[in-house]
């Protein structure tokens, strides 16, 4: 295993993932907000419905000002569920209580053939 291996699987141990099915009926029933991490080329190519748009990159700087109560049910996705699971180590260390990473992220989503669309104005 390599250092980041490592690193990954140590993350992976002090937070919560959760796989796509859960995610589809916490989002049906408004039970979470879901937060695509993603930069913009990535949000442009299409989001899971219902989706909030807050890059990796800006993720920590903008959070307070989108989620300001701590205890606010988060559901954080990238495309493979790595940056997820970092960004969502990084929200713990801030203070939510209430983060997950979806679990193999975008791709675990369309595989399972759950919604998916494209921006407004894309083609």
């Amino acid at each position: 295993m390599n250092p980041f291996e490592r690193f990954l699987s140590n993350i992976r141990k002090t937070i919560n993932e959760i796989g796509h099915e859960e995610t589809a009926k916490a989002l049906h029933f408004g039970q979470t907000t879901l937060i695509d991490i993603r930069e913009a080329p990535e949000w442009a190519q299409g989001h899971i419905p219902g989706a909030i748009h807050l890059p990796r990159s800006i993720l920590e700087i903008k959070i307070c000002d989108l989620v300001p109560a701590l205890d606010t049910p988060l559901i954080l996705y990238c495309s493979g569920g790595i940056r997820s699971a970092l960004a969502t180590e990084n929200l713990q260390r801030m203070g939510y209580t209430r983060v997950r990473s979806l679990h193999g992220g975008l791709k675990a989503w369309l595989n399972a053939d759950l919604p998916f669309e494209l921006p407004p104005n894309s083609n």
